[in-house]
């Protein structure tokens, strides 16, 4: 998952399950879960409806399963309402509703590929590690949490039998290894950051109405399917590849771009071309700095080691919007990768809904070895860079 973001990090970082300066503020505008329900199966529906939503070999009868599962974030503050999405009694996606009004988007997430993950059994399994690894520890709580999105962990609130101090773990959901917190060193540690920290509060104000205009539209709506997402995809489930290792997203990501160009490199050519391998003998995988994924693709670069095509770049600056993305794909019907804090995918699609919410079509290298497709509504997450190829 990992990706070099040398000038973001350092406010990226906080100490996990500390006191909120706002956590009143986003309990405030708190989202229940039947409410999440109500939006997501009319948000759902239209996406179904209008062929945007699509999975492989479908009986026809896929629906959403009502049991929700709270996902926190890593300061213990409600982040998503999570919902299974079943083709009769498998399931082959997810949806991911808001949990608060702040986060601009009544429905954060719809994908199109099933998790691998036991949800009813992750915490007493996590609990069960962690407490085999630490005999001097003792366990007040645990929670499911977003450490690193679109990552899931367990957060382990404990205490030491001895000293009773407390403090705080994050484990990995799927293997359960203890996440570093520390300042990331890019070759080795994975980002752990905050959602809601991320959201200035300036913005609250403009996302609360977002949602509130979205949750009015699905009120009315109610049980209408209407078929109004206007979308486009330009890739299908084919196209996706994931990540080997916990720090090849970039890599994997220019896999499936160069795959969409005729290019047969391997995965270990792109990381010797993007530089992400580190100095220890022998080399271990390591994360990709964003000048060496411009080399990669075109700037600076010629076939056949590298792809040597156009492209536009913007990172951190004002030219990261939904419109940027829309009008690339548009215009010349080919990928651009979408980088956020820690991570690197590719969005190869737009859509557009009456209720004024935009989405982008995410193929997400991660999780390693499974990979994700997902419409990811454009306010639920911070975009730090865009490279267009073409």
């Amino acid at each position: 998952m990992m990706f070099v973001i040398l000038l973001l990090l350092g406010s990226a970082i906080v100490p996990i399950a500390n006191a909120l300066d706002n956590r009143e503020v986003l309990e405030e505008y708190y989202v229940s879960a039947d409410l999440a329900l109500i939006n997501s199966e009319r948000l759902f529906n239209d996406f179904l409806n209008s062929g945007a939503f699509s999975v492989d070999n479908a009986s026809g009868k896929v629906s959403i399963n009502p049991d929700s599962i709270l996902i926190y974030d890593i300061h213990g503050v409600p982040l998503y309402h999570q919902f299974s999405i079943k083709d009769e009694s498998q399931e082959v996606g997810i949806i991911k509703a808001a949990a608060s009004k702040v986060l601009g988007s009544t429905v954060c997430t719809i994908e199109e590929t099933p998790s691998s993950l036991n949800y009813q059994t992750v915490i007493e399994n996590a609990k069960t590690a962690f407490l085999n690894k630490n005999k001097d520890m003792g366990i007040i709580s645990a929670m499911l949490v977003c450490y690193s999105y679109p990552e899931i962990g367990v957060l382990v609130h404990c205490y030491n039998v001895s000293s009773g101090s407390e403090e705080y773990s994050i484990l990995n959901a799927r293997d359960f290894s203890v996440v570093s917190t520390d300042f990331p060193d890019y070759r080795n540690d994975p980002i752990v950051w905050s959602i809601y920290d991320e959201i200035p509060q300036s913005e609250y104000p403009e996302r609360v109405q977002q949602w509130n205009k979205e949750n009015a539209y699905n009120s009315k709506n109610f049980g209408l399917s209407k078929g109004i997402i206007d979308y486009k995809k330009i890739w299908n489930h084919n196209n996706l590849v994931s990540q080997p290792n916990n720090w090849w997203c970039a890599v994997a990501s220019g896999k499936m771009i160069a795959q969409w160009f005729n290019v047969a490199h391997d995965m270990n050519h792109i990381a010797d071309e993007m530089e992400a391998w580190n100095d220890s003998i022998p080399p271990s995988p390591t994360g990709v700095k964003w000048s060496n994924q411009l080399h990669y693709y075109g700037y600076d670069s010629s076939p056949p080691d590298q792809l040597g095509r156009y492209l536009t770049n913007y990172y951190n600056n004002y030219m990261i919007t939904w419109d940027t993305a829309y009008n690339h794909i548009q215009t010349y019907n080919d990928p651009l990768t979408s980088s956020i804090l820690g991570h690197v995918r590719v969005c190869a699609g737009w859509a557009y809904n009456s209720d004024g919410s935009h989405y982008l079509y995410i193929f997400d290298p991660g999780p390693v070895n499974e990979g994700s497709i997902k419409w990811e509504n454009w306010n639920s997450i911070t975009h730090i860079g865009y490279i267009l190829v073409d």
